[in-house]
């Protein structure tokens, strides 16, 4: 069975929320507040588990979540579903109509084809959020395109449901 320390599930929620960027061990380890020492020990157990992958582009190793093994893309969906320090809003009448959302605290991103229905029910109970509706193929164009309200609102919020669409999409714009 796999355990993971804290660094290492932090290493893991970090490359998924940052996929549209390559990152080296020291990158990875900057960002997290970790030793280039610590981020190569997780990273290598990481590896050797499948959960991530490296690729090597001139004398550079650079790292991303393997979302072809099964484990790595439930940890995954973990880490996108972690929602500390963000506080929590209802959701049940926006799942009705749509097929996942992301929010980050000020912004809601609803993956839907009724974009109507959401802003709605919205602007009517969450009043001071501002709400980004997209359909499938224009949040995967939109990752693919890095556009910058979407990537920024996947990269600080957290998912309130449908995670695997969310991981769909960044796994058919990756690489």
């Amino acid at each position: 069975m796999l355990s993971l320390s804290k660094n290492e599930f932090n290493v893991i929620r970090f490359l998924i929320r940052n996929f549209s960027r390559r990152f080296t061990i020291r990158n990875i380890g900057a960002e997290l507040g970790i030793s280039a020492a610590g981020a190569h020990a997780a990273l290598k157990k990481l590896e050797k588990s499948r959960i991530v992958k490296a690729e090597r582009l001139g004398t550079g190793l650079f790292y991303y979540v393997n979302l072809d093994d099964k484990v790595a893309r439930h940890l995954a969906a973990v880490s996108l579903l972690d929602c500390s320090g963000i506080r929590k809003i209802k959701t049940e009448d926006i799942e009705k109509e749509s097929r996942a959302a992301v929010f980050d605290g000020k912004r809601l991103l609803a993956i839907t084809s009724n974009e109507d229905y959401v802003k709605d029910i919205c602007y009517r109970e969450l009043k001071e959020v501002k709400v980004v509706c997209v359909g499938e193929e224009e949040f995967s164009d939109a990752l693919r395109d890095r556009d910058k309200d979407v990537i920024s609102i996947l990269e600080k919020g957290c998912v309130l449901f449908g995670e695997d669409i969310v991981l769909d999409a960044i796994k058919r714009v990756m690489r």
